[in-house]
């Protein structure tokens, strides 16, 4: 196993799409740090009048997003510039990795005329988070260099986040990612194709969104929780409630529904971690019962 998990390290390391998007997420997070840090909240009242406490308040909250170790949130999460990309990245490298064999006519060639084709995958799938936190970990660097290089603090009478909630947040968008690799990876194998993989998981999830905001699950009963079984809302909760633990104040927040049904983060960690096994068994089918004719 170790011999392959090196052969696969060499062999993808020379990757371009790796590093081309591992560039792309740094500047668009630089970026993203820097005009977020000069955004102020205008206020526009009457000449003279001045600024209300409630605006000034939420000012200092936005900028103390911008601190360490807030900034891991900040530069890691969903509302990023470059937490886009970042997201994108998990899912495209899971697609593409196993979707180019299909296209080049290699698949014969690097795994299913392999005797121990599950291990090769298996290696693979390490690779692939390994490199994925190179990805985290890069942006986990830069959170807590920018706000140094920027000279700025957290100020006001509430506590900043820890730091260990900080770092449990970044591990959590680190599963994140890895179930996007994962998902994309096994649905190249089904479509043979790194292309359609990212397409029918795009579709999905955006399906899965328009079902779950339906208003009819407000009083569906005990019908309401299906949509929140779901496994787009689960393994996309764990950041979440890494997020809440961690007792980050995003400015502009909506405020909760008191209506809406809210999974408890152990509960809904569970239900993540059991979709996560039915991925990788579905995955292993997959590959042990792969044709040499595909």
């Amino acid at each position: 196993m170790r011999s392959l998990l090196r052969a696969e390290w060499l062999r993808q390391r020379r990757r371009l799409d790796v590093w081309g998007l591992l560039a792309g997420v740094v500047l668009l997070t630089l970026l993203g740090y820097f005009s977020g840090l000069a955004n102020r909240i205008q206020y526009f009242g009457p000449p003279g009048d001045p600024v209300p406490p409630e605006v000034l308040a939420q000012d200092l909250l936005l900028r103390n997003q911008y601190t360490f170790p807030a900034s891991i949130a900040t530069l890691l999460g969903m509302t990023g510039v470059g937490s886009f990309l970042l997201y994108l990245a998990g899912l495209y490298l899971g697609a593409s990795w196993t979707g180019l064999e299909f296209t080049r006519g290699t698949i014969r060639n690097v795994v299913l005329a392999r005797p121990g084709r599950v291990a090769f995958f298996a290696a693979r799938l390490v690779t692939l988070a390994a490199a994925l936190g190179v990805f985290v970990v890069v942006l986990v660097t830069l959170a807590a260099l920018l706000p140094a290089l920027a000279g700025v603090a957290w100020t006001g009478d509430t506590p900043p986040p820890t730091l260990g909630g900080a770092l449990v947040y970044a591990a959590a968008v680190w599963l994140l990612l890895v179930a996007l690799a994962l998902a994309g990876t096994l649905a190249a194998t089904l479509t043979r194709s790194g292309g359609g993989a990212v397409l029918v998981l795009v579709v999905y999830l955006i399906a899965e969104a328009v079902v779950t905001n339906l208003g009819f699950w407000r009083d569906a009963g005990a019908l309401g929780w299906l949509p929140q079984l779901l496994p787009g809302v689960r393994i996309g909760g764990l950041a979440a409630a890494a997020e809440a633990a961690a007792s980050f104040q995003v400015p502009y927040a909506p405020q909760p529904d008191p209506g809406a049904l809210v999974m408890p983060p152990l509960v809904g960690a569970a239900i993540a971690a059991g979709w996560g096994i039915v991925i990788v068994a579905a995955l292993v089918r997959r590959v042990s019962r792969m044709d040499l004719t595909e």
